[in-house]
């Protein structure tokens, strides 16, 4: 075997060549890599620094602690689980904590009376539960795919299993008895340390149960709750909502028509939280974010209407105007707006507006309301661009139809049937349409004499 070769002067010399704030790669180095590197002399990562003499104990997790080491064990955990929503991966974060691996290993009190290492079997056990079903309602959450996964967050688990048996009202349930504990005079710890154990685990208890919705058994989600609110937005006063979600369970003869119809509102509910999603993204993301929502509900309107669900498919192509405004809007407020075309750009404001007014009928929710505004304002932009243009650009009419389909292509997409067929249904922007509204406009005199 080759001996090793000391290289330490060798890469000293490498690295004072390179210019300061500058790094040496290959071309294949990706952000995804630096992110997954290794920090040499960290002791945490680096083996090789570790201190030989260091003690090699087995680590037990029923030992007995004090009362500031728990202190110290539980903002440690708390940051750990920070860290991982800023963006760090499990392995440098979550994992890191030996309790997170040995959650059923800490021993319960085997009698309600017991005066043993209660500071361990009750108080660290009540807290490490909460931790551990917290990461798992968080990773459930953040795999449902409204995060970009890379930039948000790291969601690889490395084959390390997150899900935690224990139901939500069991998990709170030993928290209760933790703090019953610690509030009871059998506790002789400190005043001060028996109340900042107690601050501790009364947070970790809130921060978990606002995860969660404690009415119904094992709980649900919350942003299943946010999701239903969401819906309700969109056509409260027809009732659609529990039409919807009820139809699940009600009015179905076969057992495929009922599973057929809860795969529909898991999407539906999965498409009006990403509608909620999309608005913590930064302008551009939003819009293209709201672009490519907006042709996925075409196609799931489309094939609601298709298998003769029509309360479904009403719906989403309510969400589907609403995405469309919206990126709409975003284009003016980003800008992205030439002033030859921002006439049309009001146009398609308008009439996505009316056909969202149309579809909402005797709906006064926000978004309805909303959809009345923007109608009322495209209205008017489009009287006043008619009688005072911003551009007098003359631009060809094979050239005016080709940067018109250019920008709405993403919604005139053709969309095909599971039988072969092509559909087109719903809102699609036609320079035909365009151009016979402004040809009415252009010919009104009114406007001209404004």
């Amino acid at each position: 075997m080759t001996p090793m070769q000391d290289i330490t002067s060798w890469l000293t010399q490498q690295c004072d060549e390179l210019p300061y704030g500058e790094l040496a790669k290959p071309s294949s180095f990706s952000m995804m890599d630096a992110m997954k590197g290794l920090q040499m002399m960290d002791s945490k990562m680096d083996t090789g620094t570790r201190d030989k003499l260091q003690s090699t104990q087995l680590f037990d997790p029923n030992a007995n602690i004090s009362a500031e080491d728990l202190c110290f064990i539980m903002d440690r955990m708390l940051a750990l689980e920070v860290s991982w929503y800023r963006g760090g991966n499990l392995c440098q974060s979550v994992y890191s904590c030996l309790y997170f691996h040995n959650l059923y290993m800490i021993e319960a009190p085997s009698d309600p009376l017991a005066t043993g290492n209660l500071l361990t079997q009750l108080v660290l056990r009540a807290y490490i539960l909460l931790f551990c079903k917290s990461i798992d309602f968080a990773y459930t959450e953040l795999a449902k795919g409204n995060v970009y996964e890379g930039e948000d967050c790291w969601l690889d688990h490395y084959g390390v299993p997150l899900r935690v048996s224990e139901d939500t009202d069991t998990v709170v349930a030993v928290a209760d008895d933790a703090l019953g504990w610690l509030e009871s005079e059998e506790c002789q710890l400190p005043v001060f340390l028996k109340n900042q154990l107690v601050y501790r685990l009364v947070f970790r208890r809130t921060r978990f149960t606002m995860l969660c919705d404690e009415r119904a058994d094992g709980g649900v989600y919350k942003s299943d709750i946010l999701a239903t609110e969401g819906l309700a937005q969109e056509s409260a006063d027809t009732n659609q909502v529990q039409v919807v979600l009820e139809s699940v369970t009600h009015n179905t003869s076969f057992s495929s028509q009922a599973q057929s119809l809860k795969v529909w509102k898991v999407l539906l509910l999965k498409d009006v939280l990403t509608t909620l999603a999309i608005a913590s993204q930064n302008g551009p993301r939003q819009r293209r974010s709201l672009i490519d929502l907006s042709h996925q509900l075409r196609e799931r309107a489309t094939m609601a209407e298709y298998q003769a669900i029509p309360h479904i498919s009403q719906t989403i192509h309510l969400l589907r105007l609403d995405c469309m405004l919206d990126a709409a809007l975003g284009a003016l407020d980003l800008e992205l707006v030439h002033p030859a075309d921002e006439r049309e750009a009001w146009w398609w404001i308008r009439t996505v507006a009316k056909a969202r007014i149309r579809g909402g009928t005797e709906s006064s929710t926000i978004r309805a309301r909303w959809a009345e505004a923007w109608e009322s304002i495209g209205a008017g932009m489009e009287i006043l661009l008619t009688a005072i243009p911003l551009s007098s650009l003359p631009i060809s009419n094979s050239t005016r139809k080709a940067r018109f389909a250019l920008k709405y292509k993403h919604y005139s997409k053709a969309i095909y049937m599971p039988d072969g067929t092509k559909r087109s249904i719903g809102v699609v922007p036609a320079y035909e349409d365009w151009i016979r509204s402004q040809d009415e406009m252009d010919n009104n005199p009114t406007f001209r004499d404004t």
